[in-house]
C-alpha cells in the first residue's frame, strides 16, 4: 500500500493509530462476510473435485484422470 501511495511504511505508520486500522478501514465486516461466503463455495466446490482425484468420479462429465467409475 505504501509504496503505491508513493511513501513508506513507516511514514503511513504515522498517521494511524494502529498497524492493522488501515486493512479494517478496507476490509469493512460486509466484505469480509462475502469473503467467507466465497471461500466456503470454492471450498464444497474443490471436494468435489478431490472426488475426482480420488478415482470415485460421479461420471457426471469426463473424468480428467480417466478412471474407470
Amino acid at each position: 500500500m505504501a509504496e503505491r501511495a508513493g511513501t513508506s511504511a513507516s511514514n503511513i505508520h504515522k498517521y494511524v493509530e494502529h498497524k492493522d486500522a488501515p486493512f479494517h478501514a478496507i476490509v469493512t465486516p460486509a466484505l469480509a462476510a462475502r469473503l467467507l461466503t466465497l471461500m466456503r463455495a470454492r471450498v464444497r466446490e474443490l471436494g468435489s473435485i478431490g472426488q475426482w482425484v480420488l478415482g470415485k468420479c460421479s461420471g457426471i462429465g469426463a473424468c480428467p484422470l480417466s478412471c474407470s467409475s
